[in-house]
């Protein structure tokens, strides 16, 4: 080591300490001067902060809270009766008027049960928006095929991991704001390890509107190919963020390299 390298950095760190200590003092000069309350006000957080916050947190892997469970999600409407019962605890829960409505791909067995660019339980750089348009309404629920049997893939569906999203389209070509992404979700065991079957993740009514659509980033949703609508990009670094822009490619079917099967549904 050049002793002296190491000697001047010694000094100029100290140095840096000594100039942050003459300027502690009158920094808190300048601050006793401020109005009273100034100062809490200053660093306070912001809504628009703790939204940013939010949807940073579900990109990383955090369960939205209006995840819940699917039983739950078609009671949740509205708010409780406080003032109309003794007990708002005991009020009548709120009733959500008309039919359930299916959007997107049919829930079948498929060619491949997940894609594969990683492992099972590894969030997977893949991101498919499902083209067809949501109607307006309340979403209480993803629903996706646990596909058994593995078909082409290593693996079949189950414990593999991803992101449902709810995407507004801009007007911009390829273009949506991401509405509400559900933190990462695990596709569960079947409960006969023979025999695919639906699996639901309940939301708790979260309004959209016609023209919104959904999508997907991860793996262990099962899919054809050569054929198809599902618009697809790999690889796709990062999870949509909620709140933000997200680009898909221009259309239909992008091709992936091995090991992801090309072409979509």
């Amino acid at each position: 080591m050049d002793f002296r390298k190491f000697k001047k950095g010694v000094v100029l760190g100290v140095t840096i300490l000594a100039i942050c200590a003459l300027s502690v003092p009158a920094a808190l000069a300048k601050n006793e001067k401020q109005p009273p309350g100034q100062l809490k006000k200053d660093k306070r957080v912001t809504h628009d902060q703790r939204k940013a916050a939010a949807a940073r947190a579900l990109q990383q892997g955090a369960l939205n809270p209006l995840m819940v469970a699917p039983q739950a999600a078609a009671l949740i409407n509205g708010a409780p009766h406080y003032f109309s019962h003794p007990n708002y605890a005991n009020s009548p829960l709120p009733t959500i008027e008309g039919s359930l409505i299916y959007v997107a791909n049919p829930l079948q067995d498929r060619t491949y049960a997940s894609d594969f660019p990683v492992g099972v339980g590894q969030l997977a750089p893949v991101f498919v928006v499902v083209p067809t348009a949501l109607p307006d309404g309340f979403l209480t629920s993803f629903q996706m095929w646990n596909q058994a049997t593995a078909g082409s893939s290593p693996f079949p569906s189950a414990q593999n991991v991803f992101h449902a999203y709810v995407l507004r389209p801009t007007g911009t070509p390829n273009e949506y704001t991401v509405v509400f992404d559900s933190g990462l979700l695990t596709v569960p065991d079947l409960t006969d390890p023979a025999v695919s079957e639906v699996a639901t993740f309940g939301v708790a009514n979260l309004a959209v509107q016609a023209g919104d659509v959904l999508g997907f980033y991860g793996q262990g949703i099962p899919v054809d190919t050569g054929s198809g609508a599902d618009i697809l990009s790999y690889p796709a670094p990062t999870p949509p963020l909620q709140n933000s822009l997200s680009e898909a490619p221009s259309s239909g079917s992008s091709p992936r390299p091995a090991p992801i099967p090309s072409g979509r549904r």
